[in-house]
């Protein structure tokens, strides 16, 4: 958002389509800028298999000075191949 401005809600939302069991997700869903105008989300990866696959996060505002604009990022979780534990 231009000019940057604080105490706008921004709402996440993840699209994962790896097939996993346990889904990527963003913690908190929603935060207020800050006074440099940026809000903050914390990405978990999901527990994808042995390829990597894609995840979009969205970021949507809310409010008077921002209602509806949104922006997408799309990550490439990379795989989650471990070896076999040394005895």
């Amino acid at each position: 958002m231009q000019p940057a401005k604080a105490g706008i809600t921004v709402s996440f939302t993840v699209l994962d389509q790896s097939p996993s069991t346990t889904a990527a997700q963003v913690s908190p869903q929603s935060a207020m800028t800050d006074a440099a105008g940026i809000a903050r989300t914390l990405l978990t990866s999901s527990n994808t298999p042995d390829e990597g696959y894609a995840v979009t996060v969205t970021a949507k505002c809310q409010g008077e000075d921002g209602a509806g604009k949104s922006v997408q990022v799309t990550l490439l979780l990379p795989d989650n191949e471990f070896g076999e534990p040394e005895e």
